[in-house]
């Protein structure tokens, strides 16, 4: 077994191009198990559990690892039945899509189901004769596959194999500098990669490697620094913002601010909770607070609004409308900032259905992660309640899924305001909300977000005009 371990770390650089590995060893097939795409332009994930140990016989459909992306946890499951050879990753290391994740021994019922496309290196082994220890790891029983591709005696087209095409010579420039053989292409017979074209792509990234110098300078200054430090990974959900909010200054944000008399709505509250009783006070779940308002009326905004229930696809410079009404909030867990898309059209959704949502959802991410399907997708636009901590005005960040528009409602608070003509000088007490709105100026106007806060604004400030039609 532990010859296998050496062609579980080659392969996991070899899967750009999303390609399996397949050995045969003793007769038994071996397979790499690899990731697979699981959507939302995830191209990485962190393993965060392993079901198994080697050795261990599987099933198909039984747990393998659990994954944590950006998004949310995936628990894998095992598409053979065999016996896993060894782990291609440990637990708190990153995995890229379409990269073996385990290696997996077919039973022998599953051996001659599927037999893999060959591919003949003996080409190859005569071009370097100095390379003859790799020649022969290059060429001993190791065949691919491409995803969803049928057995073929020869490749389709050349372009299809320019990966897999070059001389041990060559791929041991590419692993020396790091380099994906799949992101290359052959300019040599058949689209054989050369020595050439692997200078020629290596030249090209200096541009960028040279942008990013003064920033590793920085970085190393800070790694020779005498200070006295305890080192602490950033993984899972820090780790996923992370990378979403460095990816987030790629739209040119603009702000908008304003104040909302709630006065009106908080009494209407205050009434709907008296009358449910002890069925809503009993039950931390359907707890109804101020936020199912004002999702409720968020919705109801977007009927007139359209522009934000799009998402911007700037590959195409398109904007894709939602039929639905797709909404996320963004509160805080102890495993950091969640940002879960409410399950339906918020439309059809009454506001206790939105509170026993919002109750669930905070319930679940206080003591785990949530998983794909609870975390949900398509929102086009994004409220965070910062008033439940603190606060009044603040400057949200639109999260980089292609949505338009983020508020977060800070600490409703009891200020004077004055009664009608402010001349007469008769103040009352007010519960008063700031509200603070971001948008994409590539697309949106400034009059565009204005004039959407202030419909949202006058429906929370005239109530009845919308929770009397409800049922």
């Amino acid at each position: 077994m532990s010859g296998l371990r050496l062609s579980c770390r080659s392969t996991a650089k070899s899967n750009a191009i999303f390609q399996q590995s397949t050995q045969k060893v003793d007769g038994a097939k071996i397979v790499d198990y690899l990731l697979a795409d699981v959507g939302e332009g995830i191209t990485e994930c962190e393993i965060v559990k392993w079901f198994v140990e080697p050795g261990t016989r599987v099933e198909e459909f039984d747990n393998l690892v659990e994954v944590q992306s950006d998004k949310a946890s995936v628990e894998i499951t095992s598409r053979y039945t065999g016996t896993v050879i060894e782990y291609c990753y440990q637990v708190g290391q990153v995995a890229k899509v379409g990269s073996p994740l385990c290696r997996i021994q077919l039973e022998s019922a599953q051996n001659s189901d599927e037999e893999p496309v060959e591919q003949d290196h003996s080409n190859e082994a005569k071009e370097v004769n100095e390379e003859k220890h790799e020649k022969a790891q290059d060429t001993t029983n190791h065949t691919t596959q491409e995803f969803g591709a049928k057995e073929e005696s020869e490749p389709s087209s050349s372009a299809s194999r320019f990966a897999t095409l070059a001389t041990p010579a060559v791929r041991r420039l590419t692993r020396e500098n790091d380099v994906q053989i799949g992101e290359i292409r052959g300019t040599g017979k058949d689209g054989r990669v050369t020595k050439e074209d692997v200078q020629q792509f290596i030249a090209s990234k200096s541009q960028y490697k040279q942008k990013t110098t003064d920033s590793e300078h920085s970085s190393q200054s800070i790694r020779n620094s005498t200070l006295a430090t305890d080192t602490i990974p950033i993984t899972g959900v820090r780790k996923a913002m992370f990378k979403a909010m460095s990816n987030t200054w790629t739209a040119p944000h603009f702000g908008y601010s304003d104040e909302i008399d709630i006065t009106t709505l908080e009494a209407v509250r205050k009434r709907i909770v008296k009358a449910n009783g002890k069925s809503i006070k009993s039950n931390e779940e359907s707890k109804l607070t101020l936020l199912p308002f004002l999702l409720k009326a968020l919705s109801i905004t977007l009927n007139d609004h359209p522009l934000f229930r799009s998402i911007l696809d700037t590959q195409s410079m398109t904007l894709k409308q939602a039929k639905e009404h797709r909404i996320s909030i963004a509160f805080a867990s102890s495993k950091g900032l969640l940002t879960p898309t409410l399950q339906g059209d918020v439309r059809s959704l009454s506001i206790n259905d939105i509170a026993r949502q919002i109750g669930n959802l905070q319930s679940i991410g206080a003591s785990r992660n949530l998983t794909q399907s609870e975390t949900g997708s398509g929102a086009t636009i994004t409220l965070s309640n910062i008033g439940s901590i603190g606060g009044t005005h603040t400057f949200p960040l639109i999260p980089p899924t292609g949505q338009m528009i983020i508020g977060a409602v800070g600490r409703a608070r009891i200020l004077p305001r004055f009664e009608g003509d402010p001349e007469n000088g008769k103040v009352r007490p007010a519960t008063i909300l700031p509200i603070s709105f971001s948008a994409d100026h590539r697309i949106v106007e400034g009059i565009e977000l204005a004039n959407f806060v202030n419909d949202w604004k006058r429906l929370l400030e005239d109530p009845m005009s919308w929770i009397v039609k409800m049922h």
